[in-house]
């Protein structure tokens, strides 16, 4: 955003290959018209030695397990605490995850059966390898509620930490798109556009476009990270989680359901509608869900401004 670049490619050929996959999914099985996502570069980089890590271990490994190892090391680092800073303290890891793709790499390439391929590629033992290399009690969660997966994370760590059953939490989320079943399955399911660009709240919109991702953020109860003189980034006031009961279908979203967790998260944090100025939205560029999720943005708020991050 801040250098005005769209971080939109077609799919590189290491994740796999367009012209196989390539045709009309209304008429056509395994087959999409989707060529286009946003993608990390370098996901098969990774020093296992770093981590106490054989390669054969290593090589088995979903690279969301490896990519997690690494943005851990670097969100300790950045909040000025080592490896072993917090060894042996009540700290929660909690992570947003839904694909489980590399396990059917795995599978396709006809590689023995290794038990490497279920610790390196379960959620379970996606979070819980970073507490064993680290040596952190609180609990460790690996948690999937489909696109609000990180947000998920988020609100459990602030409960746990809120509860003082916790002192330190990492929460965030993970996604990597592996093999091209996600964006066959969900351009059937008519989610994602063919385009190159995406039209939130637009007449135009046609879906949305994939992409991968990794965040992660270092949690402490504000009181503490004052006394500890930290450098605190941001302050997080209230949230609120909440499903949206019996909706238009499946997938639609509940708009009074909706208007309910924006007033509940903000009884939450103690402020009122007027205090808002800038919303984050969904956006999911489809013309009945957008519809209905600026209309209730409308109802709560009335006026502000509204940004779109978009991704799956």
């Amino acid at each position: 955003l801040v250098h005005e670049e769209s971080v939109i490619t077609q799919v590189p050929l290491e994740r796999w290959d367009i012209k196989q996959y390539y045709g009309d999914p209304s008429g056509q099985d395994n087959k999409t018209d989707c060529i286009f996502g946003a993608f990390i570069q370098g996901v098969s980089q990774f020093d296992p030695l770093h981590f106490g890590i054989s390669p054969r271990e290593a090589a088995l490994m979903d690279p969301q397990h490896r990519l997690l190892l690494q943005a851990t090391w670097e969100t300790l680092e950045n909040a000025g605490y080592s490896k072993t800073a917090l060894q042996g303290r009540r700290v929660g890891l909690f992570i947003g995850v839904e694909k489980c793709e590399y396990y059917d790499l795995i599978k396709e390439s006809k590689i023995p059966a290794d038990g490497y391929v279920n610790t390196g590629n379960t959620h379970s033992m996606l979070v819980n390898r970073v507490s064993n290399i680290f040596g952190w009690k609180g609990p460790s969660m690996a948690l999937d509620t489909a696109c609000a997966s990180s947000f998920a994370a988020l609100y459990e760590a602030i409960q746990y930490l809120r509860s003082g059953k916790i002192d330190y939490a990492l929460a965030g989320g993970v996604n990597l798109m592996l093999s091209p079943w996600t964006s066959i399955i969900n351009r059937k399911l008519k989610m994602l556009t063919d385009e190159a660009v995406m039209r939130p709240f637009d007449k135009a919109a046609s879906g949305h476009i994939s992409g991968e991702g990794l965040g992660l953020v270092f949690l402490k109860r504000a009181n503490d990270a004052i006394r500890d003189g930290d450098h605190i980034h941001g302050i997080l006031c209230g949230m609120a989680l909440e499903h949206g009961g019996k909706s238009m279908y499946l997938t639609a979203p509940n708009p009074v359901a909706h208007r309910d967790v924006i007033l509940g998260a903000l009884k939450d944090a103690g402020l009122e509608p007027k205090d808002i100025d800038y919303i984050e939205a969904q956006g999911t560029a489809d013309l009945v869900t957008d519809k209905m999720e600026l209309a209730t943005y409308a109802q709560v708020y009335g006026k502000v401004m509204i940004g779109t991050a978009k991704g799956n």
